[in-house]
Order: structure tokens, then sequence, then C-alpha cells
């Protein structure tokens, strides 16, 4: 290994230290999920990308196809009602084919540590959810569709087979949950199981254990 070679091979070995630091300090609710060796495989596969102020980073109904870990800055999440609310238009910045789509209700912010788009990639149909939208200057890694699976392995099928996108949706919905961490309602989704009662049959009654 030449001079050259091996200044490269230090300068990787401390990117690739300081993204794991990052996921298992600042990036709190992803190694909730993932297991030692997947948060090594993840850090591996983070790509660094930076976004202007006013940049769309995701946008509702596009094809979902990357995982975003927020470095540093700040975003808002818009969400399309039903009944075609809007939010004052900004300009999107180097993304001009968004500049004049509806963006919905802001329904969150996200910094540093926060993670985004992993609803679309566990979701059969594959679309963005929502609408991100850079607030200040954004520094981020993404991890491809391909790699997230792969990172997931027998797990993302099981997913996808158990509409694990549409579940982290609804339960992010739920103004009861709103305290769970990402990393717990993550999990919660994983255990959720779609049961079916027909009218008038009886789901729970009172002074039984409660098992569910």
């Amino acid at each position: 290994m030449d001079a050259r070679e091996a200044l490269e091979a230090d300068e990787l070995d401390a990117e690739m230290g300081f993204k794991l630091r990052f996921l298992r300090t600042t990036a709190r609710h992803l190694p909730a999920f993932l297991a030692p060796e997947q948060l090594v495989q993840l850090a591996r596969h983070m790509q660094a990308r930076t976004h202007a102020r006013g940049d769309v980073l995701v946008a509702q109904g596009d094809a979902a196809e990357e995982l975003f870990v927020l470095r540093s800055g700040a975003a808002r999440v818009y969400v399309a009602d039903a009944d075609g609310a809007t939010v004052p238009e900004e300009k999107a910045g180097g993304l001009s084919h968004r500049d004049s789509a509806e963006r919905g209700k802001h329904v969150g912010d996200l910094g540093p540590g926060d993670y985004f788009g992993e609803i679309g990639l566990l979701s059969k149909h594959g679309q963005r959810t929502s609408t991100v939208v850079a607030t200040a200057t954004v520094k981020c890694w993404t991890v491809s569709r391909a790699q997230f699976c792969e990172l997931l392995g027998a797990d993302a099928e099981a997913d996808l087979e158990e509409s694990m996108g549409t579940k982290l949706a609804y339960l992010r919905s739920v103004t009861s949950l709103a305290h769970l961490s990402q990393g717990q309602t993550f999990q919660l989704a994983r255990r959720m199981k779609r049961e079916t009662f027909r009218r008038g049959e009886l789901i729970i009654t009172q002074g039984e254990p409660g098992e569910a």
C-alpha cells in the first residue's frame, strides 16, 4: 500500500467512525430497530448529500428510492389533505419540478438525528407519503432502496408482506401515540397483526387479562 492509498484508507476509516458515532448517539432511534452488525452495514452504505434552504427533499406521491438520515439542518414535513389544504409556497431550490405543487398540511419538523423515507421503502406501492422541505441548509446521508432492503434481509420481505409502510403511516397519524420515538413506532408496527371482527362480535371482555 503506497502513501496515497494509506491516506485514503485512513480517511475512510475516520469517516466510517464518525458515521457510527453519529448513529449511536445523535440518531438514537435508528439503533432501536437495527442489530449492531446492521448499523455498521448502514454506515457503509450512507452517501453524503447537501440541500439548500427551500429544496424539496422528497415529494408526496413520488417513487420512494432512498432513506434519509439528517446530519445537520432542519426540514419540515407536509401531508396533502383530502380537502386540498395547502401551505404558503416556498421556492424549491434546484428541484423546480415541484415548485408549484400543493404541499398540504404541516405535520412535523425534522432535525439532526432524525430519519425519514422508510415508510415508502417498506410499502408495496413504494410511494412517498409526505413532502419534506429543507427550512435551512441540510446535510444528510442517503441509503438506496436496494441497500436498505439488503440491510434488513428477510425482515424486509416480511415487512412488505405485512404492509409495514401502511402501519407506520397510520401509527404516526394517531395523536395519542405521538409521544413514541421513531424506533418505538417501528417496533410497534412490526408487532401489529391484522384481525377482522364481524359486527356484534365480542372483541374484549372487561375483567379478563389484557393480552393484546
